[in-house]
């Protein structure tokens, strides 16, 4: 993957964005982040953005899908959307099926992404994750768009596939932004996938970026912040909400809920994301995109 440390000054950290939300528990941090709604029908619309679980079957992963359902039945999300690395290990994939029938349930539409967790698993058919997320009722979208209403979804395939891009523009089959007004909501498992993407003006027809795959660093000291962080930027975008100079563009980088290979977090909690789109006193029609 190559690396791009001039785009870095195109983005600078929005930390004003998100507030810890009152439904935080020991078990569970919930980031709440609100934006202005684009259009006028997205206005109140709630995504609960859940990255990085590493699921395997143990006392604490249970009790912390217990904290994910209370903070939905708190919150009422209106869309689920699971930002990829869901399981530990692959002799694990059968123990995430009932995790993701719990999951489905906690709003009417369900979305999943790829992580480098998924795409790393060469020796599965191209279509299994498609057909494993659809048994659960949850859309699989990787370097595809769908709209749901009030807001489309895109979602990119991880950049370590090597198979990346933005949807529409590579789709034509999918209609220009614009033809049906939404909130326009870019899936990237890593923010280093936006990054690369970011080559020209075709990221200011999003809204918002939704990311993963940094898990905060995971371990984390007072004042130094995160030790590590997989990424090719270093700690830049280890967590937390940025923008994007030149156009409105957001991203928002979560946490994440899991521990990679059997290691701990310190001093960074699981973490949930709500973004809530809120009313705007005056709403611009974007200009319509061209297909590819």
């Amino acid at each position: 993957m190559r690396k791009f440390p001039h785009r870095l000054a195109l983005w600078s950290r929005a930390e004003k964005l998100l507030t810890s939300s009152r439904h935080s528990s020991r078990r569970l941090k919930v980031r709440s982040c609100v934006l202005r709604a684009p259009v006028p029908q997205a206005a109140g619309q709630k995504i609960l953005f859940l990255s990085d679980l590493h699921w395997y079957d143990s006392p604490e992963n249970w009790h912390l899908l217990e904290n994910i359902e209370a903070l939905a039945a708190k919150v009422s999300p209106d869309y689920l959307v699971l930002g990829g690395d869901m399981v530990e290990d692959a002799d694990r994939i059968d123990q995430l099926r009932p995790v993701l029938n719990r999951l489905s349930r906690l709003a009417d539409v369900c979305v999943a992404i790829p992580g480098n967790w998924e795409v790393g698993k060469r020796w599965l058919a191209p279509d299994f994750w498609q057909k494993f997320y659809a048994a659960s009722g949850i859309d699989w979208l990787c370097n595809e768009s769908r709209c749901y209403g009030a807001v489309r979804f895109h979602g990119i395939n991880d950049i370590g596939s090597g198979d990346c891009f933005l949807p529409e523009k590579h789709d034509p089959e999918i209609p220009p932004t614009g033809t049906i007004p939404a909130a326009e909501v870019l899936l990237a498992h890593a923010p280093d996938t936006v990054v690369a993407l970011d080559n020209n003006s075709d990221l200011r027809y999003y809204d918002v970026a939704l990311c993963g795959h940094t898990h905060g660093g995971q371990i984390r000291l007072p004042l130094l912040g995160a030790l590590f962080c997989p990424s090719r930027y270093g700690r830049f975008f280890d967590r937390g909400a940025f923008s994007r100079s030149s156009f409105h563009l957001k991203m928002v980088v979560s946490a994440g809920l899991g521990k990679r290979d059997g290691s701990f977090r310190l001093c960074c909690r699981p973490e949930a994301l709500v973004l809530t789109f809120r009313p705007a006193h005056h709403y611009h029609l974007r200009r319509p995109r061209a297909n590819g």
